[in-house]
């Protein structure tokens, strides 16, 4: 394993976040460097490559005319504060750093499963493709140009989300918020931003505000909310921290932008500001709102992370970026229509829109792979599983995602401290090296 290991921990060093386009590298200079990275490693174990552009990248086994395709991303959402090993740092058998369980750790577990096959001279009936993208946390352009291409195979995973098998992922629905404020914030705030991604619980946020607009109990508020706070003879700043998670899964965190809210509103700010914090920025926005659904076993409930905020002074407008993730009945538009009839005055723009994916329980797909899994763990039962999250796999014709997180595992995906156990990344290589073998026979 100390091969995997060394490979995974200089891949993860890479901080493959989106940047400015250059030159055969669509999506930045860093994700360009790890494309290169694992492309590079799978041509020095003898497997076939292929550079898209810097779109994507392929690495194929096999010979046959029927292509597998198993879907991975080697971008990365940054990284955030609060980490507490340094990024490809191994520590009590655990390896540390932004992407190694989303998505690179997977990469890395498909890469030496694709190798041993290759080494054990194992027969496949079809072509094994690992495809990896470039922009798979910022809107996905990657696949988007992989599929004008027509290369997309029919069918496969995306090992990008939880085991046994994610049998739906929801709608994913992002809309940026404009919203027009009041005198209170003209005449008072100077400043207010928070959160890094639409996809990410804001973990910090921070307001500048005058002196004068709060309330002689303020002390007790900063207390409270437990804001760290700077100040000159005018003004304050306080800066709130919360804790991260992933878009799909914001009860996993606490939302910094929430605490910044729940200050103006406690400290006397109602008005426009108490209706965004009991429509938009609470545990209940989306019952408060009048769009709640919970679909059960079949496609899960509705969900609202606010993942990003900014004050815009010069137009008194607050902007939100508002990440929905919706169940099998629930309707975009809807949403759409709702937030219009609630706040008057306000511009909305969808940013992304995914439709949601449900696969049949009795493809020979989920099948397959629920088999292998279950043959490497040595369990019996396993039935596919619910996800606020998206993957590749809804590019396919017939895709699930599939894995890499086991039951009981919290690996802190978008937030600080992300990590995989050494463990679990020798069995992600046994299960995926299962399934391939099978999914290709």
């Amino acid at each position: 394993m100390n091969e995997v290991i060394k490979t995974l921990t200089d891949f993860v060093k890479i901080e493959s976040v989106k940047s400015d386009p250059q030159e055969n590298a669509p999506f930045g200079l860093k994700i360009r460097e790890a494309l290169d990275f694992i492309l590079n490693a799978a041509q020095s174990f003898g497997l076939k490559t292929n550079d898209l552009g810097g779109y994507a990248g392929e690495i194929e086994y096999g010979s046959g005319e029927e292509v597998i395709g198993i879907l991975a991303h080697a971008d990365v959402v940054p990284l955030g504060e609060g980490w507490t090993r340094a990024q490809g740092e191994v520590f009590e058998n655990r390896i540390y750093g932004r992407g190694t369980v989303d998505d690179k750790g997977p990469i890395v577990a498909v890469l030496y499963a694709l190798k041993q096959i290759k080494d054990e001279g194992i027969k496949l009936n079809k072509t094994l493709r690992l495809i990896i993208g470039c922009d798979e946390e910022s809107g996905c352009e990657c696949m988007k140009y992989y599929q004008k291409l027509g290369r997309m195979p029919e069918t496969g995973f995306s090992p990008d989300a939880d085991f046994p098998l994610i049998i739906c992922e929801k709608t994913i629905f992002h809309v940026k918020a404009f919203l027009p404020l009041d005198n209170f914030w003209q005449n008072n705030i100077l400043e207010l931003k928070g959160g890094l991604r639409p996809n990410m619980v804001p973990a910090q946020a921070q307001i500048k505000i005058k002196k004068s607009a709060l309330p002689p109990y303020y002390s007790e508020l900063v207390q409270k909310y437990q804001a760290k706070t700077s100040e000159d003879d005018e003004t304050i700043t306080l800066k709130f921290s919360g804790v991260s998670a992933h878009g799909s899964t914001p009860r996993e965190g606490k939302n910094a932008i929430w605490k910044v809210f729940g200050f103006l509103v406690d400290a006397g700010a109602w008005g426009v500001t108490k209706s965004i914090k009991h429509y938009l920025l609470n545990e209940n926005a989306c019952k408060n709102m009048g769009i709640y659904i919970d679909d059960g076993q079949r496609s899960g409930d509705q969900t609202l992370n606010v993942g990003t905020a900014n004050y815009n002074k010069d137009y008194n407008t607050l902007e939100l970026t508002l990440d929905f993730r919706c169940p099998i009945p629930q309707k975009p538009q809807n949403i759409l229509n709702r937030l219009n009839d609630l706040f008057k005055g306000a511009r909305f723009e969808v940013s992304h829109h995914q439709p949601y994916l449900y696969a049949d329980p009795e493809s020979f797909l989920v099948k397959t792979l629920l088999a292998s899994y279950e043959k490497v763990m040595g369990t019996m039962g396993a039935k596919g599983i619910i996800t606020g999250g998206g993957t590749y796999a809804r590019y396919l014709r017939s895709g699930v995602a599939f894995g890499p997180t086991f039951e009981g595992e919290n690996p802190r995906i978008h937030n600080a401290d992300e990590s995989i156990s050494i463990d679990s990344l020798k069995k992600l290589i046994e299960i995926y090296k299962e399934a391939m073998i099978n999914l290709a026979k």
